[in-house]
């Protein structure tokens, strides 16, 4: 594995990019999202009152740190020389101070949480503005160079690790300068230059130790990561395809498949990933317990080479010690969170590897080859031209599916595209909305605001029916009279059962996906109330072409004939792509495409 992915100069480069967007210093910034977010709720601001309520925790630490002497040095006191109201008071003081401490510790938390909830709305709504632009996700998903696993993953699970991680941390590590400083001054007027100077030592070779722990860690988490989204991916497939895999009667292929995965992929990264945690978590422990030990080496030093506290009486000596103890040791402490940090480092730098990547592979993704259009029609009745076009697949250019097509439809005029499975009909339609990452020869011209495509397999989801009948448009909203028209369409096609999944509520959203609710014949008249609810929008461009993708292979020949009928009493354009002889009939135009790029044009009676 290289080590691009861990604890390094890289790391540093891609993390100041994502502190960009998590701290954006000017509303106008190209990383600042919401340009009408309130001043006070900034996260600058936010940073700024952890700041301050951590200056205040850690003067109440310094004051509970005394307490201890205070309280020794009373209780050393002879018996003629106690004062009980002295005494009471400072364990009314020590309560209060104790309350306020708690208090303040869960403010702290309080305001990590709420920087969390800040940087993670950030940083997804950031992400998402690329991935669904310029259909990123689509390219993302299938270009023969992407480099990038389980996108998913990252802007859920990576997102949320780093986020949750660096808010939690943040408070430490704000503070850590002022309380190390300060400290550092008591330890230094106690022990000379003696004592800061062999804690910082201590400090600074350890911490030379754990960062090559730390890389270590954050490659193997890394590769885990990746290896723990495929696992969950491959058990999406099986919600999604359940019940070919029962009609295969697949259980002891998906049984073989799943434990081969997990215990020859997955499982040995988790064994590599505990052992060096191992050596990590061992040093971390050791530098903790060995530094309480240099804290009292340091306090000796002080007392048999400085004589320090030999003046004192002897009542007067402990606290004297006790508090003494403190600065150094509190000194130590400050230093192994910071080295406790180790753990937390590894999981930052593997999650911003991730994440950061993520971003920069979205950003690279090129559109040029969308440039292919000419800039006008010729004609006004003209609805689709397409001129000496040729292509090939992305993954292989020596693959060639056409060969300088040309082709002009008008309005009204029906083509079905007919060949062999797997001859490339669909990749047209590809080529035609600018899906596949390849430079074409040839132009092609149409108004896609007022086209529309009906995929073979439709796409729902867990939606409400209103929502999922207006997709791809934002819905607006419902009016009785838009209820009543789908209600209708719904019985006109056979689908008034549909209404029965969400209680006859439209906005209500079905308790399971509607591909595990409805049938493949179902989904595909669904699918085509869809396209007829388009048809009656006012508020978006009329629709003049339609692309159809098999749209009736698993529908009836009579529900087929419907369809057709209800499209060409609309005198709509349509390309239809089919392998139904009974199709035949309801276009003018045929397009069969054969090998090699070939193809063949026929015009019907």
């Amino acid at each position: 594995m290289s080590s691009k992915n861990s604890f390094n100069f890289e790391f540093l480069k891609r993390f100041l990019h994502l502190l960009r967007i998590f701290i954006p210093f000017s509303c106008h910034s190209k990383y600042a999202i919401d340009h009408k977010e309130r001043f006070y709720s900034h996260s600058l601001v936010v940073i700024c009152l952890i700041l301050a309520n951590e200056i205040g925790l850690q003067f109440v630490i310094y004051l509970v740190g005394q307490l201890s002497g205070a309280f020794t040095s009373a209780l050393s006191i002879s018996r003629d020389q106690r004062n009980y109201s002295a005494f009471t008071w400072l364990v009314i003081r020590s309560f209060g101070l104790v309350v306020l401490n708690a208090i303040l510790m869960a403010f702290s938390i309080f305001l990590s949480s709420i920087l969390y909830l800040k940087w993670r709305t950030r940083l997804v709504t950031y992400i998402h503005s690329y991935y669904f632009t310029k259909q990123r996700y689509y390219h993302l998903l299938n270009s023969r160079t992407n480099s990038v696993d389980n996108p998913d993953q990252r802007i859920t699970q990576d997102v949320d690790s780093l986020c949750r991680t660096l808010s939690t941390n943040l408070p430490v590590l704000l503070i850590s300068p002022f309380t190390i400083g300060y400290y550092t001054y008591s330890t230094w007027q106690v022990t000379n230059f003696y004592g800061p100077l062999a804690i910082f030592l201590y400090f600074i070779l350890w911490t030379a130790v754990n960062k090559i722990l730390i890389s270590a860690v954050s490659r193997i988490i890394f590769r885990q990561n990746a290896y723990e989204g495929n696992f969950r991916f491959l058990h999406t497939q099986i919600r999604t395809y359940n019940e070919p895999i029962a009609f295969y009667n697949g259980d002891s292929f998906e049984h073989h498949q799943f434990d081969s995965y997990f215990l020859g992929t997955l499982l040995p990264i988790v064994s590599r990933r505990i052992q060096r945690e191992f050596f990590l978590n061992l040093s971390t422990h050791l530098y903790d317990y060995i530094g309480s030990i240099i804290a009292y080496l340091l306090l000796a030093l002080a007392i048999f080479n400085f004589n320090l506290f030999d003046d004192l009486p002897v009542n007067e000596r402990a606290g004297a010690i006790s508090r003494t103890y403190f600065a150094a040791g509190y000194l130590i402490y400050r230093l192994n969170i910071l080295n406790g940090l180790a753990d937390e480092f590894s999981l930052i730098a593997a999650n911003t590897h991730r994440v950061q990547s993520f971003i920069e592979y979205l950003k690279a993704i090129s559109s040029s080859w969308k440039k292919n259009q000419s800039e006008s029609f010729v004609e006004e009745n003209q609805i689709l031209i397409i001129k000496n076009l040729s292509y090939s697949t992305p993954n292989n250019d020596a693959n060639i599916i056409m060969k300088n097509l040309n082709l002009i439809l008008n309005r009204g005029q029906r083509l079905l595209i007919t060949g062999d499975s797997g001859i490339g009909k669909t990749s047209l339609f590809r080529i035609l909305h600018s899906l596949w990452p390849i430079n074409i020869q040839g132009s092609f011209i149409f108004d896609s605001s007022r086209a529309y495509l009906l995929p073979q397999r439709p796409y729902f989801t867990n939606r409400s029916l209103f929502d999922e009948l207006s997709y791809p448009q934002i819905p607006q909203s419902l009016t009785i009279v838009d209820q009543q028209q789908i209600e209708q369409y719904l019985a006109e096609w056979n689908l008034s059962h549909v209404l029965n999944c969400i209680d006859s509520n439209i906005h209500t959203c079905p308790k399971c996906p509607w591909q595990d609710l409805l049938s493949p014949g179902e989904l595909q008249r669904l699918s085509f109330i869809r396209l007829i609810y388009r048809l009656t929008l006012d508020q978006y461009p009329k629709l003049n072409l339609i692309f159809l993708d098999e749209i009736s292979s698993s529908v009836d020949e009579n529900i087929e004939r419907k369809m057709y009928k209800y499209l060409i009493d609309r005198n709509l354009t349509l390309i239809s792509i089919g392998h139904r002889e009974t199709l035949q009939q309801y276009h003018q135009l045929e397009l069969h495409l054969n090998e090699n790029g070939n193809y063949t044009f026929y015009h019907k009676n």
